[in-house]
């Protein structure tokens, strides 16, 4: 008879979300090295405290986060490959327009986001395969962002006249996000 599997409540998935966070600012090359005990393999972190590795393991491969039917008109056949994380990822931003002022030194970039589907490929990148976004980050951190779709380019663009995509899309950045703050923009694209 086959072992029953732990049904999982919101407090489960925050402390889930919470570890993700956790593991994004803390790296280490592997995951399971967050569940270490002895001091001298390496570093003891914290979540090991708050969930166990199977715990978070499972969480991760059953997780799956999808909009209602009757909430949208978008279908599985989407071109828009985000349109399932649209609702969490709206939410993120606004919390970070709220509670985050960032320094007067920002940058923008394109980015990778480590996925394992509708992925991009890009060999000279940290993270070879994964979710592209361009990103305004500050120390670090990702302040906020927008899609980018290998079918669509930069999504949402207001092209500014004589601009390019990219000086079109610094330009709307720093129109929608960055009013009544003194920026030093470094960019990176190319």
């Amino acid at each position: 008879m086959a072992p029953k599997r732990k049904l999982y409540d919101a407090a489960d998935v925050k402390v889930f979300i919470d570890i993700l966070i956790y593991v994004g600012v803390h790296t280490s090359p592997r995951i399971d090295l967050y569940w270490l005990q002895d001091p001298y393999q390496g570093p003891i972190h914290t979540p090991r405290l708050y969930m166990s590795q199977k715990c978070f393991e499972q969480i991760k491969r059953f997780l799956h986060i999808s909009r209602p039917t009757s909430a949208g008109n978008h279908q599985p056949g989407d071109k828009r490959w985000w349109y399932k994380l649209e609702s969490p990822a709206s939410t993120l931003e606004r919390a970070a327009g709220q509670y985050y002022q960032p320094g007067s030194n920002i940058s923008i970039d394109a980015t990778m986001i480590h996925c394992t589907k509708h992925t991009v490929k890009m060999p000279n990148k940290p993270i070879k395969q994964g979710s592209k976004i361009i990103a305004l980050a500050d120390r670090g951190s990702i302040w906020t962002f927008t899609w980018s779709s290998r079918l669509w380019g930069i999504v949402d663009l207001f092209r500014w006249p004589n601009m390019s995509p990219t000086g079109s899309m610094v330009l709307e950045s720093i129109h929608l996000r960055g009013k009544n703050l003194p920026l030093c923009i470094l960019l990176s694209l190319q």
